[in-house]
């Protein structure tokens, strides 16, 4: 039986209509949430008043692709509604920026989801929401066409993502005098991804091709045999796109981060690297880049990032956590 559910979001948000570059939240709910025949989806603006009683009345489900102002004004009054609310978790950091768990007390929000790990969701909000796994940002179709192995740049290591901002001024302006909270620093975040930017033999996409929309990025990848997914504070999509565009994936796995849920094999589908062994590795690799063990955890890495942490796989896991919240417990996990 298909599950009815209200989509509310503003439509003011420059990453659901499109217009951003990075296109991870638009595919995944305006493109894959819809090729699902379990699902009867209709869209809300929560830039409109939204009356309660029809969501109770037409719905079984309501989704969130964010928590904002907008929607939490809009909302007004759905938490003594009997309609579950099932809400997108931003960065897991993003509550020590903004009031995220006050409006989502005041909607009620019965389950967050993300592709975070749970420990990394829990770091920052109380254990008194409900929080599941479903993995998204990764839209298929991009990734149909690679380049071939043999084709590809291969003394050379590509990486992707934001960096540290090495400027000692910069950091005591926003640590000390703002008083920011270290998870909200950008060396919380990127500091082996830095570390490794600044490498002989490291490139980085921008300077291949300036712009970094959802499909240049896959392109860049695609030129290069290796390349980098490293984010140290927790797992980002870069971990199912990179491998997913074919490259051999150089990982990094730490119990810090909490990647290991995502399931890669270390010497298998990718290899993994920490602030001690990356160096290490990388020559391993450069030292002899042609031995066919590399294009075999390439290959490895994309089957598994595409069969288990696609868009469509999470639009399933996402099914799963809607069937939770209306009490139709005997659902199995996917």
């Amino acid at each position: 039986m298909s599950i009815k559910v209200a989509m509310i979001y503003s439509s003011g948000d420059a990453k659901m209509s499109g217009i951003h570059p990075l296109k991870i939240e638009h595919d995944f709910f305006k493109h894959a949430l819809f090729r699902n025949k379990d699902l009867e989806i209709e869209q809300l603006d929560a830039m409109k008043r939204i009356e309660i009683l029809r969501l109770e009345r037409e719905y079984d489900v309501v989704l969130l692709p964010s928590i904002d102002l907008a929607t939490s004004l809009s909302l007004r009054g759905i938490k003594d509604s009997k309609i579950p609310v099932i809400a997108r978790a931003g960065d897991p950091h993003s509550p020590l920026a903004y009031d995220i768990i006050g409006m989502a007390d005041s909607l009620g929000v019965d389950w967050f989801f993300s592709f975070y790990a749970p420990a990394s969701f829990y770091e920052y909000y109380p254990k008194r929401f409900k929080y599941e796994i479903v993995h998204f940002g990764l839209e298929p179709s991009l990734y149909e066409n690679t380049a071939d192995w043999e084709d590809r740049i291969p003394d050379r290591v590509v990486l992707s993502g934001a960096l540290d901002k090495p400027d000692l001024v910069h950091k005591v302006y926003y640590r000390i005098y703002l008083k920011r909270p270290k998870a909200l620093s950008s060396d919380w975040h990127y500091k082996l991804r830095t570390k490794c930017n600044k490498l002989p033999y490291v490139v980085h996409t921008r300077d291949v091709y300036p712009g970094q929309s959802t499909e240049q990025l896959h392109t860049v990848l695609s030129m290069f045999n290796a390349a980098i997914a490293s984010t140290t504070s927790h797992q980002t999509v870069k971990y199912k796109e990179t491998p997913a565009a074919g490259c051999l994936t150089f990982m990094e796995i730490t119990e810090r981060n909490g990647g290991s849920f995502l399931g890669y094999e270390d010497g298998k589908s990718a290899i993994f690297i920490n602030e001690s062994n990356y160096k290490k590795k990388f020559q391993e690799y450069l030292d002899n880049p042609n031995d066919p063990r590399w294009k075999m955890i390439a290959s490895e890495g994309r089957r598994h990032a595409l069969e288990n942490l696609s868009n469509d796989r999470g639009v399933e896991n996402l099914i799963h956590v809607m069937r939770k919240a209306l009490g139709e417990e005997n659902t199995a996990r996917l």
